[in-house]
């Protein structure tokens, strides 16, 4: 998959996850195994092996939606790779964001290293 592919591909797996764990959450710790094992089954299959998450997070709202978040640039460099993308939920006017995927060429596929919220005055990792 190319690294616009797996970025969609993210973006919706994501979504997915942080429906089913607001879905879940009791509010009680008691679902808090499932949802973090369900997790880093998303960091697992996009990210490098070596990938140190931070803790999870998840709410009414997703971060990342398939609708409504979209690639904007693509930025190339000899095995490196970086995605901006735009989120914009028309449903939330509030709810606006912009991010960069960053992909690393490693034995013969691309591997997600991090994702970052993009801010004015900074990046933050978002894993």
């Amino acid at each position: 998959m190319t690294p616009e592919e797996l970025t969609l591909a993210f973006i919706k797996d994501y979504y997915e996850w942080n429906e089913y764990a607001f879905r879940t959450d009791r509010g009680n710790g008691s679902n808090d195994a499932e949802i973090e094992r369900n997790y880093r089954k998303i960091i697992r299959k996009y990210c490098i092996p070596q990938k140190d998450y931070q803790g999870i997070t998840f709410g009414s709202e997703s971060s990342h939606h398939p609708e409504y978040e979209k690639i904007v640039t693509t930025d190339s460099k000899e095995s490196k790779v970086i995605i901006k993308t735009h989120f914009n939920d028309p449903n939330h006017p509030y709810s606006i964001a912009d991010w960069e995927y960053h992909f690393l060429f490693i034995k013969g596929k691309w591997l997600l290293e991090e994702v970052y919220y993009i801010a004015e005055e900074a990046k933050y990792k978002a894993l």
